[in-house]
């Protein structure tokens, strides 16, 4: 790494994955300097993922999904102010403001504010007891309300949702699903595995209401009813939103930052408030030389990466950011895992038998290798990841063949 980094002073706004490992990478390339390390909520820096699986079943505690103590931080020389919300940013004067009145002055600021969960809108939806499942708080109350026997009912088919669900049918309750799409997942796998997902689920007892929204939430006794645009209605003990997520962009636009669809950044995660302002993970829109567009990604594995590169960067290093999405869900024994972007292919290949449920499904763009969906096929899928990265253009009766090693495909194949 060579010898330390000049001395000065780096606040990260935001105590979340990205925030964390920021620090951590600061940390391990030598930078000497202050690093102060700001969050709203109580905690130190967390994972999500445990949140909606883990958590949510009993198998961790509250310790479980932190990424170092309070007494590791200190050994790392990471001033943590938690509990406490930034009011705005000051670049040219190295301000940042606290909502509380007070500030810090700082050298270099990182913004990994991360993303908030999008509220329902419907009549009825500002009622208390809903729970929206984004914080370890949230998750923690959620678990304690899912007793069996409890009817449970989930708004929105995404990851959330279907996580919440499978967790909420493991531990006894009747969950139902009401999802916009015409199947769960729509929108970040293909057709083909949504359909498998879609019957997981249903073999374990979840029910699905497809093709239709909540049209107005309302209190009944110690639960609700939910009206839904197909004129049905749901009884709910416990009621669950899991709509997405929007990114956290309101001090960045104070600040000057272009916003579209998140924080704008170069390949360097560098916005274009100045010099020394910087975005990573959720907030944040970056551009991709693999797929030729921006791309704000939601996921542990992107959250970690873009912050390690923006800690890079703000050292002085230039080290573009280039990363082939992934991410991963659990449920019931079901482990599905994505590389790349299923949503962009236009034409598919299936690997292996969908009736086992031990399966891959592959996406091509225009004959180039763009995606990877696997179930229970964490080896497939890890190995497609790098035939991805080098943009390959494979024979789809190659990637049919369950006898063909995915690893001998790695060099790209020429067009014509």
């Amino acid at each position: 790494m060579g010898g330390s980094v000049a001395r000065n002073r780096i606040a990260i706004v935001g105590a979340n994955l990205a925030g964390g490992r920021a620090a951590e990478a600061l940390r391990a390339r030598g930078f000497d300097g202050q690093i102060q390390l700001i969050g709203a909520e109580r905690y130190p820096p967390y994972e999500r993922p445990p949140l909606s699986k883990q958590v949510l079943l009993g198998l961790t505690d509250e310790d479980g999904p932190m990424l170092r103590t309070a007494r590791e931080w200190q050994d790392l020389d990471v001033e943590l102010i938690m509990g406490t919300r930034v009011d705005s940013i000051v670049p040219g004067e190295r301000l940042v403001r606290f909502d509380s009145g007070g500030s810090t002055k700082i050298d270099q600021i990182l913004l990994c504010t991360g993303s908030r969960s999008r509220r329902l809108s419907q009549p009825g939806a500002d009622a208390a007891g809903i729970v929206y499942l984004r914080t370890l708080d949230q998750s923690v109350e959620l678990r304690d309300r899912l007793q069996p026997g409890k009817r449970v009912v989930v708004i929105g088919g995404g990851l959330i949702g279907t996580e919440v669900a499978a967790a909420a049918s493991q531990v006894g309750c009747h969950v139902t699903v009401v999802e916009l799409d015409v199947r769960p997942l729509g929108r970040v796998i293909g057709p083909n595995l949504a359909r498998v997902m879609l019957s997981v689920h249903r073999a374990h007892g979840v029910e699905f209401k497809l093709g239709c929204a909540p049209e107005a939430f309302q209190p009944d006794g110690r639960g609700y009813s939910v009206k839904l645009t197909s004129g049905e209605r749901l009884a709910a003990d416990v009621l669950v939103a899991g709509i997405g997520v929007e990114p956290e962009t309101q001090l960045a636009v104070d600040a000057g930052a272009e916003v579209a669809n998140g924080v704008v950044v170069d390949e360097f995660c560098r916005t274009r408030v100045g010099e020394g302002v910087l975005a990573a993970g959720d907030v944040a829109n970056h551009p991709s030389r693999l797929f030729s567009s921006r791309l704000r990604l939601e996921n542990w594995d992107h959250a970690q990466r873009h912050a390690q590169a923006a800690a890079a960067s703000l050292l002085g290093s230039n080290e573009p950011y280039e990363s082939v999405p992934w991410f991963w869900s659990d449920q019931y024994d079901v482990n599905l895992q994505v590389g790349g972007i299923p949503t962009w292919a236009d034409e598919r290949v299936v690997r292996g038998d969908p009736e086992s449920l031990s399966f891959c499904e592959f996406g091509l763009r225009s004959g180039t290798l763009v995606s990877v969906t696997g179930i229970n096929r964490a080896k497939d899928v890890r190995r497609s990841l790098r035939l991805i990265a080098s943009q390959v253009r494979p024979d789809p009766e190659l990637l049919k063949d369950e006898s063909q090693d995915l690893r001998t495909l790695r060099t790209p194949i020429a067009a014509g």
